[in-house]
Formats: structure tokens, C-alpha cells, sequence
């Protein structure tokens, strides 16, 4: 599906503004370049512009043919980041997009994702178009790859981050921590320590459930970190005491170079899921296709969700017969 871009009416002669910085899109340049290149023959444009970071010094002149995708792509830049947003980040393991989500709110430029599932990955590129995406197995990337198609050195990314599949971690998979689970992917940790190597990030984050913190291969990592010249360590956080409106406890890794990178604090108060979602239409009512589907819940369905009490309870509030 090509996207919809409107047409905007040309540039000046010798516009101002570059991809990462400059004028707002609608004042700038890029809007009227996305339309020239859709409607070229080929989709493509010829753009002259500058590149690079907005107040490091390091900037440099490019004179390419775009497609309009390309040009988008800029376009969606300009759009999230009006003032050139210098916090360069990249997201490994990215699944379809929740921790570059966070990481784009909290006012970083996320410019690179990695992760091998290709369902997912549907959904990340939909929702984070502007990020250079590695469809791929992390263990066959090389991290001055990424850096040559990011256009960064080693030491200019100031965040990397990532959740290492967690499944041989969590309680389920070891039978509430009774069991052992000898799963290949958690020696995939030892990738993401392997692309801390290779970027020189200036801060290192990394989420998983709260049983990675036990294993010994995360350890291993921990103390590798420390001889990189990184400094810090984790805690087991409640995403509830942050603002979300679920109980999630995840093991969270922070460590800066040379540096400790401090925790938040917790939010003042608890959101619950009403106040989140309470002043939504309802269910049939908002235009919004994927919130008006309507219900089909079997009778046995229903039963179950007559038992469960408004502040959610637990499975032993439900019938034995009605438990799955």
C-alpha cells in the first residue's frame, strides 16, 4: 500500500534544513520531495542535503537519487524529532516495537532495529518506518556493519538496548524456578555483549523477566560488562509503580561507560486500567476497525468471565470444571 503523503507546494529555490534538524516537515523541504519523487517516472528525486548530527560539528553534504520511501523515511524524522534530536539509540531483539516505543518517548533518535521474527517485525515496521530494520539472526551480524550503514563510529551510539529472548527465564518454562530449562536462546545475551563491544555505547539497557537476573550466563555478563569500563547493575521493577496500568515485574540492566546511569523513581500514584482506557468509545462506536469488533465469546467463555472478580482475582476464584 503506498503511504499518503498530500502534496505540498514547492520548495524555494535554495531551501534550508537538513533530514535531522532545521524547519518543521511542513516548513521544510522534504514534504514537497516525497511528492516529486512519487510522481517521478522512476519514484525517485535527486536531493542535495546534509547529513550528520545537528550540533557536533560533523556534518556533510549528499547528493543522491532517493526513492520515495527514502524520502519518507526523512520525512518521518523530521516529524518525530523537529530539533534534531542528538540521543542516537538502537534496539536488538526489537520484536514489533514497544521498546523503541519507550525509547522514542523518552527523547531518543532510535535509528537501527535487529530481530529474526518476521510476523513481528510486520507490525515494527508499520508503526517505526524511519528505523533501519535487520530482519535477521543477530548471531550472523557484524557490528561494524551496522555501524557503516548508520553512519556512525564506534562510541557515537548513546544508548543500546534490548530484551534477549526470555523464554528459558521465565517461571512458566521452569516450573516456578523448580526446573532448570537449558534453552540455547539464553546464551543470546552474550550477542547483545558482543555488539556492546563493537558500538561503544555511551549507555547500555537490557529488560528481561525477572529469573535472568539468577542465571549465570546474565552474571557472566554482568562481570564482562565491568571490564569493558561499564558501571552499573539491575533491579527487579514493577512496571505498576511506573504509571502502567498492569502488575509486570521485569528485571531491568542499566550501566553507563565510566559512568552509573541512575533508576527512576516511582510515579506518585497507580493508574488503573479505567483511568488508561476509561474514556474510550465504546466497542462498535469509536471508527477505529480493531476496537469495533464485536463480541463472540462461547458460553463457557462467558461463565468464566461471570466468575472473575472486578479487580481480576486469580484462577482460584474460578470453578475447578471452568479452569483451562
Amino acid at each position: 500500500m503506498t503511504p499518503r503523503i498530500p502534496p505540498y507546494p514547492d520548495p524555494p529555490i535554495h531551501p534550508t534544513g537538513s533530514p535531522f534538524g532545521g524547519p518543521g516537515p511542513r516548513q521544510g523541504r522534504w514534504p514537497a520531495l516525497a511528492t516529486r519523487a512519487r510522481q517521478a517516472p522512476d519514484h525517485r528525486h535527486r536531493v542535495h542535503y546534509t547529513v550528520g548530527d545537528v550540533d557536533d560539528g560533523r556534518k556533510k553534504n549528499v547528493e543522491k537519487n532517493l526513492t520515495f520511501q527514502e524520502i519518507r523515511s526523512i520525512l518521518l524524522v523530521e516529524m518525530l524529532y523537529p530539533g534534531g534530536s542528538t540521543l542516537k539509540a538502537v534496539d536488538l531483539f526489537c520484536g514489533c516495537g514497544g521498546t523503541t516505543e519507550g525509547i522514542k518517548n523518552a527523547g531518543f533518535r532510535v535509528l537501527g532495529a535487529v530481530d529474526i521474527e518476521p510476523a513481528p517485525l510486520r507490525t515494527y515496521r508499520e508503526n517505526h518506518p524511519e528505523v533501519v530494520v535487520w530482519e535477521a539472526d543477530i548471531r550472523e551480524l557484524k557490528p561494524e556493519d551496522m555501524l557503516e550503514r548508520l553512519g556512525l563510529d564506534a562510541g557515537d551510539l548513546d544508548l543500546l538496548a534490548g530484551c534477549p529472548p526470555c523464554q528459558g527465564f521465565s517461571r512458566m518454562r521452569t516450573r516456578n524456578k523448580a526446573v532448570y530449562v537449558d534453552d540455547p536462546r539464553n546464551d543470546l545475551i552474550f550477542e547483545f555483549l558482543r555488539f556492546v563491544e563493537g558500538l561503544r555505547p555511551r549507555a547500555v539497557m537490557v529488560e528481561n523477566v525477572p529469573g535472568a537476573a539468577k542465571y549465570e550466563g546474565f552474571i557472566e555478563f554482568s562481570e564482562k560488562m565491568k571490564s569493558l569500563g561499564y558501571v552499573g547493575g539491575y533491579r527487579v521493577l514493577n512496571a505498576a509503580d511506573y504509571g502502567v496500568p498492569q502488575r509486570r515485574r521485569r528485571m531491568i540492566y542499566l550501566a553507563g561507560l565510566g559512568r552509573e546511569i541512575p533508576f527512576p523513581e516511582k510515579a506518585a500514584e497507580t493508574m488503573t486500567v479505567w483511568d488508561a482506557i476509561g474514556s474510550l468509545p465504546k466497542a462498535g462506536q469509536s471508527g477505529d476497525p480493531a476496537h469495533d469488533v464485536t463480541e463472540n465469546r462461547s458460553p463457557r467463555i462467558m461463565e468464566i468471565i461471570r466468575h472473575t472478580p472486578k479487580d481480576g482475582g486469580s484462577h482460584r476464584d474460578i470453578p475447578e470444571s471452568l479452569r483451562i
